[in-house]
């Protein structure tokens, strides 16, 4: 459902390194789903980064989501059936909506399905379980699932117990471009520690309900507030990086703090610049009150930066409490004040966490084991009975 387009080079870039790992094995095609504006084509085809793109579109009404699901199935089905065809096995990124209609697409091609579940998608597709709202059966034709932590694959195990072949592959990250050493960036590179990062963007006005229900950097300026002098008496710093970062809601909070100038907001990053942003401090955060694996702590792993976060979700599969980081309770806006003292107060232990963090993500993160994860898993996929249940 994200990838890459001319303008949004940061759109799904974490679907296209997963796509470009796979791709060193086997012959891939991506299918980009999105909805139809005037002007935009119903099927195009494109080639990113040397891999075949044909991005499909079909009308969407607002708020009616499985009238939407129903209708891009149906719709869609003829701009499709040839590459679905062509196909050895689907690979579907996230569960909702792009499983359901892959799902859909698969049984009608005859062909087995594989289904990549992240955090957001999974929550949304247990929501719409717990309402009996779960279109087309899909997971009837489910032949394995890949997640992207073991904190999701257990929650997907016990709300679909029938789907086979139920397992954790960590994307990882290039940990090459993700390194302690090399080019630093962001408006505190050249100042001393400690200084702290927040890349989690911020929602549109007057949708801060997404916020506090996703990355909460609100959540975060509440806890330096509450922090702030004594921060600034340690010499704190904080960047804050991503989508409106630099809207007005997020300036005019930064303006009431009593030293302004100590926060300061570089809005949305280019892909090709964040691990230098991320080597230009000295601990992440990560501040989520609902998540997958956050891709953001695994780079700011590989990149020997100990990293704050909530325990939510995989967090606790990247950061090792007390080691590479400190975790903390989600939606704990003391607990959250208490870590950015702490982190504060004792930058050659912030150090010594970033280093390990950078032994534990050698360990676990390379994103070179990704593909022949996969390529596994396709493989248990393809053994199972092609049609199963109704």
């Amino acid at each position: 459902m994200g990838f890459p387009i001319p303008g949004r080079p940061e759109r799904g870039i974490f679907n296209l390194r997963a796509a470009l790992g796979i791709k060193a094995l086997v012959k891939v095609q991506v299918l980009f789903l999105r909805s139809w504006v005037p002007g935009r084509p119903l099927r195009k085809n494109d080639v990113v980064d040397d891999i075949p793109v044909t991005t499909v579109t079909a009308p969407q009404i607002p708020a009616l989501d499985r009238i939407n699901l129903s209708a891009y199935a149906v719709w869609g089905w003829p701009l499709v059936r040839d590459l679905f065809a062509e196909a050895r096995i689907v690979h579907s990124v996230s569960a909702d909506p792009a499983g359901v209609l892959s799902s859909f697409w698969a049984r009608r091609a005859g062909k087995h399905h594989l289904v990549q579940i992240i955090g957001s998608d999974v929550y949304d597709t247990l929501a719409r379980r717990s309402q009996g709202n779960q279109p087309f059966d899909w997971d009837r034709h489910v032949h394995a699932v890949t997640a992207v932590c073991r904190a999701l694959a257990r929650e997907f195990e016990m709300a679909f117990p029938h789907v086979p072949n139920i397992e954790t592959t960590y994307r990882g990250t290039d940990l090459d471009q993700f390194h302690p050493e090399g080019a630093t960036a962001g408006p505190f590179s050249m100042e001393k520690s400690p200084r702290f990062l927040f890349l989690g963007g911020f929602p549109t006005r007057g949708n801060r309900r997404h916020d506090l229900h996703r990355k909460s950097g609100f959540l975060l300026l509440d806890s330096w507030k509450e922090g702030e002098e004594t921060l600034n008496r340690l010499g704190a710093r904080l960047v804050l990086a991503g989508m409106n970062s630099d809207g007005p809601e997020v300036s005019r909070i930064v303006q009431s703090l009593n030293y302004p100038k100590r926060v300061v907001s570089v809005g949305a990053i280019s892909p090709v610049h964040v691990s230098a942003l991320l080597r230009g401090v000295d601990v992440i955060i990560v501040p989520s009150l609902e998540e997958g694996l956050p891709n953001v702590a695994v780079e700011a792993s590989a990149s020997g930066r100990a990293v704050i976060g909530s325990q939510v979700g995989g967090m606790s599969e990247v950061v090792e409490d007390g080691s590479t980081g400190l975790l903390l309770p989600p939606g704990d806006r003391l607990a959250l004040t208490h870590a950015l003292i702490t982190a504060a107060s004792d930058p050659l232990r912030i150090a010594r966490m970033g280093k390990a963090a950078r032994a534990r993500a050698e360990a676990l993160f390379d994103c070179r084991k990704f593909g022949p994860g996969i390529m596994d898993l396709y493989g248990r996929a393809l053994m199972e009975p092609l049609m199963r249940g109704t």
